[in-house]
């Protein structure tokens, strides 16, 4: 089971994004190792927040 890497929630629909671990608008990169698994709302949700 996929777990969002936001929340810790399972992702029970299988639906997912890729969440930049450091947001692009803040530097971060599209390297495959500074993406996660996340929910859609979790990662819309964060906007340029780093956490």
């Amino acid at each position: 089971m996929l777990v969002c890497q936001v929340c810790s929630a399972p992702m029970l629909d299988g639906v997912f994004t890729l969440d930049h671990i450091v947001p692009k608008g803040a530097g971060g990169s599209e390297r495959i190792h500074k993406l996660r698994l996340a929910h859609y709302r979790c990662n819309h949700g964060r906007h340029n927040i780093l956490y």
